[in-house]
């Protein structure tokens, strides 16, 4: 026994009942009551309701009976505001520093359960209200290449990354984006020196690059789902146009031998109003591939690049609970289920507890599984006289009953058959029958 939990267990010799010491407790496996349901959250999901996130939350109910009926709570993040070490463009929000975890089933006075947690578990975490949560987060915000894609795949494949060229250091922005290719030179790109991010009047020579018209347009998503045109909005952007050759042309393609034109994110908006970069966008050259190097995008090809987002401040998540119930309908239909164990008894059962104190064996006992939480067990022999009575009561997760083979009188019960009748009331009734073997 560990010196710094004894265990410690006695049985009343008069009772034969077992004291449980301060580090024992006891469990009895058992199938809950009839038409038992067990608590759940509403549409089996932790829903996301604001923000832009690729992590995900999921839970798992730990102790049914402490889940509350109709609640509803609320998740928010905090993130890291780190300063660029230039101090050019801003800055960015690239960590997850913390989760808040609210009860706001009353609007009034939500009840806030965990605060400023910085441990996101994703194994045990804490247990509130009967319920565990786990986190899946990404480390930062990064661009995914094997979830960006084109509406046409045989086109390069993408490449994107942080935008950072010399002093000109972007800002990583938590969005997805979409590149929308047209067949007519409509969309203006801002002037852009990739120098240093500001005013563009004092660019190097060769390191500015002018506004001109070019055949695509940038959005980003702002709705959760990207399916609708309402979750994508325009934004600003920059041409880095390289190709072919040295000769600009306003269009965006590579030679799939030296280089891709760039076309640069501008959607860090600063507080006088400045476009500083994020991310940029390229295609991939495959240099061996003869079938690629002739491909570009042509009009109505859409690029998706997909970043990967941990749980920023702009997050939130939402999930409703439901407690354990019982059904009548279903407890109804659960009644079938009722049996008696061990059927027929053989002088003894293997849950019957032991006398280490007193001559000769511990009391008998037969169980009956799947009752309702509230009902009444009569015993008949197979004359119809009454044996013994027995009233159940116990919480809903609980559905077993037992009896100690004596009769209401303190007999011992003789062998041979009997017939058990359950009355639920507000349920129905259940009649069975058992034998018992001496």
């Amino acid at each position: 026994i560990p010196s710094d939990s004894p265990m410690r267990l006695r049985v009343n010799t008069v009772t034969n009942k077992i004291v449980l010491g301060p580090n024992v407790v006891k469990a009895i496996p058992s199938p809950p009551a009839a038409g038992y349901s067990i608590a759940n959250i509403i549409d089996d999901q932790v829903k996301h309701i604001r923000g832009t996130t690729s992590g995900k939350i999921f839970y798992e109910i730990i102790d049914p009976q402490k889940v509350k009926q109709g609640h509803t709570y609320q998740i928010t993040f905090e993130d890291t505001v780190f300063a660029n070490q230039q101090g050019l463009s801003g800055y960015d929000t690239v960590y997850t520093k913390s989760f808040t975890l609210v009860d706001i089933t009353n609007t009034v006075s939500p009840d806030t359960l965990i605060d400023n947690e910085k441990n996101l578990p994703i194994e045990d975490g804490k247990i509130i209200d009967g319920i565990r949560l786990r986190f899946e987060n990404v480390p930062s915000l990064e661009f995914n290449a094997e979830k960006s894609y084109w509406s046409n795949d045989s086109i390069w494949s993408i490449r994107s990354d942080w935008f950072a060229l010399f002093d000109a250091i972007g800002t990583k922005m938590p969005y997805d984006y979409r590149i929308i290719f047209t067949d007519q030179q409509n969309t203006e790109s801002l002037e852009f020196c990739i120098r240093y991010v500001g005013n563009t009047t004092n660019c190097f020579p060769g390191f500015l690059y002018p506004s001109k018209n070019v055949n695509f347009f940038i959005q980003r998503r702002i709705g959760l789902s990207g399916v609708d045109e309402n979750d994508w909005e325009d934004i600003p952007f920059a041409f880095i146009d390289v190709i072919p050759y040295g000769n600009p042309d306003g269009y965006f393609n590579a030679d799939g031998d030296r280089e891709s034109d760039w076309i640069v994110f501008m959607d860090d908006t600063t507080e006088n109003g400045e476009q500083n970069p994020s991310w940029y966008f390229a295609l991939n050259l495959h240099k061996n591939d003869s079938l690629l190097t002739i491909d570009q995008p042509r009009p109505g090809d859409t690029a998706y690049v997909i970043i990967e987002k941990p749980f920023l401040n702009e997050d939130v998540f939402e999930f409703s609970t439901e407690s354990s119930t019982i059904s009548k309908e279903k407890a109804l239909s659960d009644m079938d289920k009722i049996k008696v164990v061990p059927n027929p008894y053989f002088g003894a059962s293997a849950f019957e507890e032991k006398n280490n104190y007193v001559n000769g064996r511990g009391p008998r006992e037969i169980q009956f599984r799947y009752l309702p939480s509230e009902c009444t067990i009569r015993i008949f022999n197979i004359a119809g006289e009454l044996v013994s009575e027995i009233h159940h009561s116990e919480p809903i997760n609980f559905g077993t009953g037992s009896w100690d083979l004596l009769t209401k009188d303190n007999l011992n019960a003789s062998y041979g058959m009997y017939i058990y009748h359950v009355s639920a009331p507000g349920i129905g009734e259940k009649v069975g029958k058992f034998a018992i073997i001496k």
